[in-house]
C-alpha cells in the first residue's frame, strides 16, 4: 500500500494536518472472463464472508432521514463496535463495483473500496481491488496497516483465487457450502423417508445434494425457477417437488414482499395470513402494498429438521442484490457519468430513485452504434423508446438540481420468480396446502387471471333418467376428468358448485386447451347411451385474492363475467370473452385446428349495463352447436 497525507485550511494562516489516508492496492491476473466472475464477487454480502469479514447489522437513524439507498449499519471487530453510514453502492456491469463507508464511532473515519475487472487478451481477468482508508485515531493508524494491509490483503486474494478456481472446476457456487454445513443429526434418515414417499429420480437426487451441500446463503432462500434453470430440469416440475418437500417438513415456506422500485425482500413471513398490507422501503425510502402479481415472491427456506443455516448479513446494497440492475451511478446536480453495461439485446430502462417514470430504450444488433443521451431533470422524461446497439455508452446527465441516484435496468426482471399470484393457481398448491389463506378482511390483487365456469348441460334431466345414484356417480366421473385436464395444463380448481367447476389459469390458452380437452373426454360418458355435454365460459382481466371459507378464493368483475358466460354456453361449446378470444396464443391455437368454430356475438349480461361480445366455440361435428341460451340459465347465473 502507499501512504498519502492532505491539508486542509482551518482558518486564515492556520492550517490542520488531517489523519493520514492509507490506500492498497491489489491486482491479481485470473482465468475467468469478467462476465463469469461478476455473480461471485459482486455479490459482496457473500463475498465479505468468504473472506472472513465480521457480520453486520443494518440500524434505523432517528431523527435523520437516509436517501439515495444510503443505509446505517453497526459492526463489531475485535470487540471495538464500528458505525458507519454506507454510501449507495455504484457499478457497471461486469467491469466495476465502488462503496464508500464514513464511520461516526471506532477507530475508522472514512473507508473506500474500488473493484476493477478488465479483460486480457486471453479472455481472463484483471482484478485491480483498491482500498483507501482513514484513520479516526492511534488505534486506526496502527489497526488499519494489520487488518488491512496483513489480514484482509491475504484473504481477498484467497477469496478472489477461490472464486476462479471455482468456475474454471465448473463447480456451482450455488450448490457448493463455503463451509461445513451445520447438519443436524438424523438429517439423513428423515430426508430419505421423504424422498421414498416422492420417488428417487435424477430431481431428488439432486435435490438431496443441494440441502445437505448447498452454500447458507442459498438454502436459506432457495428460488426454485433459478435452481430449475440451474439444473436445466423443467420448472413446474422444480416447484412442484419443492411444494411436496415443504409439506413433508424439509423445506418452509418464505412469502418475500419485494419492493417494486430495488427489487429487494423487505418484508418475510411464513404464512400468507400474515403478509402486511403495506411495507415500507428504508433503502428506496417509499411506501408500497402487498401485491400478489408484482410484490410478493415465494421463495424457501431449508428447516432446522435437516440443517442450522446462520442469518447474519455482511454486507448491506450488494451490485448482485439487484441483479436486474446493470449499472448505478450516484450523480451530483448538473454532473454526468458514462456507463456502457447494457450488452444482451432486450428492453431497459434508465430511472431515478424515488422519481416517477422512467426513460425506456431497447438494445439490438441491429441498431447503430452510437452514444445515448439521457437528460434527467425534475419534470418528466422523454416518451420515445429509441434503438441501440449493445455495448453502446450511455451518458446519464443530472439535470435536476438535486443529488440522484440513477440506474439503468432490465424490463422485466423477475422471470424467474414464482410469484404468489402464480403459486395460489397451482392445484398442488391449494391440495397440499389448503390451510394457507389470507386475513379475513384482507383482500390483495393478483393481477390478471383467466376464470373459468364450467356445468353439466341438463343435468337435473340426467338425475331423473338414471336415478340419483348412477347420476351422482357419472358426475363425480366428469369432475375426475375436468380437474384432471385442469390440472395438466397448470390451472387449479377453486371450488365446485353443484355440478359447477370454477377454476382459475394464470393464460387464457391454457384455459381453452384444458377445456377443448375436457369436453371430449366428458363427451365419451355415456349414461343411458347419451353422452355427457360440458359448456363453460372464460374471462381474463384483473382479480383479488380472499378467504372464503377458509381457502383462498377469487371476487371481482372478472369473476361475475366469466360466471354470466358460461350462461351462455350450449352444451359441447365454449364461450370466449373479447379478452380471451383476442389472446395471441388463443389465436393460434384455435386457427391451428380447422375443426373449432368460432361466432361472435352481442349479448346483455345480468348485472352489465353494456352489452357484450362473446365467441362461442364449437367442434363442427357437434350437432347441438346451434343451441341458444335462456337468459340467466346456468348454474352460476346468479353470482
Amino acid at each position: 500500500g502507499t501512504l498519502g497525507a492532505m491539508r486542509r485550511r482551518v482558518g486564515p494562516g492556520h492550517t490542520e494536518r488531517e489523519p493520514r489516508e492509507v490506500r492498497y492496492e491489489w491486482q491479481l491476473e485470473l482465468r475467468s472472463s469478467p462476465e463469469q466472475l461478476w455473480p461471485l464477487v459482486a455479490d459482496t454480502n457473500r463475498f465479505d464472508r468468504d473472506a472472513g469479514t465480521p457480520a453486520v447489522e443494518q440500524l434505523r437513524q432517528r431523527g435523520k432521514e437516509l436517501t439515495n439507498a444510503r443505509v446505517a449499519a453497526r459492526q463489531r471487530v475485535y470487540g471495538f463496535t464500528l458505525e458507519y453510514e454506507q454510501e449507495p453502492f455504484e457499478w457497471c456491469r461486469p467491469t466495476w463495483f465502488s462503496v464508500t463507508r464514513r464511520y461516526s464511532r471506532g477507530p475508522l473515519a472514512k473507508l473506500a473500496i474500488h473493484a476493477q475487472f478488465e479483460r486480457t487478451p486471453a479472455n481472463g481477468t484483471r482484478c485491480r481491488y483498491e482500498v483507501r482508508a482513514t484513520p479516526r485515531n492511534v488505534l486506526g493508524r496502527l489497526a488499519i496497516p494489520l487488518q488491512i494491509g496483513l489480514v484482509y490483503q491475504r484473504t481477498f486474494r484467497e477469496t478472489f483465487r477461490r472464486y476462479d478456481e471455482m468456475v474454471q472446476a465448473g463447480t456451482d457456487w450455488r450448490s457448493t457450502a463455503a463451509g461445513q454445513p451445520k447438519l443436524v443429526p438424523g438429517w439423513r434418515d428423515r430426508v430419505e423417508q421423504v424422498i421414498t414417499r416422492l420417488g428417487t429420480n435424477d430431481l431428488t437426487d439432486r435435490f438431496v445434494e443441494l440441502l445437505a451441500d448447498g452454500d447458507d446463503l442459498v438454502v436459506s432462500r432457495l428460488r426454485p425457477y433459478a435452481i430449475a434453470d440451474l439444473w436445466g430440469a423443467p420448472r413446474s416440475r422444480v416447484l412442484e417437488l419443492f411444494l411436496r418437500a415443504t409439506r413433508d417438513g424439509l423445506l418452509a415456506f418464505r412469502w418475500d414482499v419485494l419492493c417494486p422500485s430495488c427489487g429487494g425482500a423487505k418484508a418475510t413471513v411464513e404464512h400468507l395470513i400474515d403478509l402486511p398490507d403495506d411495507v415500507h422501503c428504508d433503502t428506496c425510502n417509499i411506501d408500497y402494498s402487498s401485491n400478489f402479481e408484482r410484490s410478493v415472491e415465494l421463495t424457501f427456506r431449508v428447516t432446522p429438521a435437516v440443517r442450522t443455516v446462520p442469518t447474519d448479513e455482511y454486507c448491506i446494497g450488494a451490485p448482485m442484490a439487484t441483479p436486474h440492475v446493470v449499472a448505478q451511478v450516484r450523480l451530483d446536480p448538473d454532473q454526468a457519468a458514462t456507463v456502457d453495461a447494457v450488452v444482451s439485446p432486450g428492453r431497459y430502462r434508465v430511472r431515478a430513485q424515488n422519481r416517477p417514470g422512467a426513460r425506456l430504450f431497447g438494445v439490438d444488433p441491429s441498431a447503430p452504434a452510437a452514444r445515448f443521451d439521457v437528460a434527467i431533470d425534475s419534470q418528466r422524461w422523454d416518451d420515445d423508446e429509441p434503438l441501440i446497439a449493445p455495448g453502446s455508452p450511455i451518458r446519464l446527465h443530472n439535470c435536476s438540481g438535486a443529488e440522484l441516484l440513477v440506474m439503468v435496468d432490465r424490463t422485466p426482471w423477475r422471470d424467474d420468480a414464482v410469484t404468489a399470484a402464480e403459486v395460489i393457481a397451482r392445484q398442488e398448491f391449494r391440495d397440499l396446502f389448503a390451510a394457507e389463506a389470507l386475513r379475513p378482511e384482507q383482500r390483495i390483487s393478483v393481477g390478471s387471471m383467466t376464470v373459468v365456469f364450467t356445468d353439466l348441460r341438463s343435468s337435473t334431466e340426467l338425475y331423473r333418467r338414471v336415478g340419483d345414484a348412477v347420476a351422482f356417480g357419472h358426475v363425480l366421473d366428469h369432475f375426475d376428468v375436468l380437474r384432471a385436464a385442469i390440472v395438466r395444463n397448470g390451472g387449479s380448481v377453486v371450488k365446485t358448485i353443484g355440478d359447477a367447476v370454477m377454476a382459475v389459469f394464470t393464460r387464457p390458452v391454457l384455459a381453452v386447451e384444458a377445456l377443448l380437452e375436457a369436453q371430449e373426454q366428458v363427451g365419451s360418458i355415456r349414461p343411458a347411451g347419451q353422452p355427457l355435454s360440458l359448456k363453460a365460459g372464460v374471462h381474463h382481466g384483473p382479480c383479488i385474492a380472499v378467504t372464503l371459507n377458509g381457502r383462498l378464493d377469487y371476487f371481482g368483475t372478472t369473476v361475475n363475467l366469466a360466471a354470466r358466460l358460461e350462461s351462455q354456453a350450449g352444451g359441447g361449446s365454449l364461450v370466449l370473452s373479447d379478452e380471451v378470444r383476442n389472446d395471441p396464443e388463443v389465436a393460434e391455437r384455435l386457427q391451428d385446428d380447422p375443426s373449432i368454430e368460432c361466432t361472435a356475438s352481442t349479448v346483455s349480461l345480468k348485472g352489465f349495463d353494456a352489452p357484450v361480445t362473446v365467441h362461442r366455440l364449437s367442434r363442427s361435428s357437434r350437432p347441438d352447436a346451434s343451441w341458444e341460451p335462456t337468459p340467466g340459465r346456468g348454474a352460476c347465473a346468479a353470482i
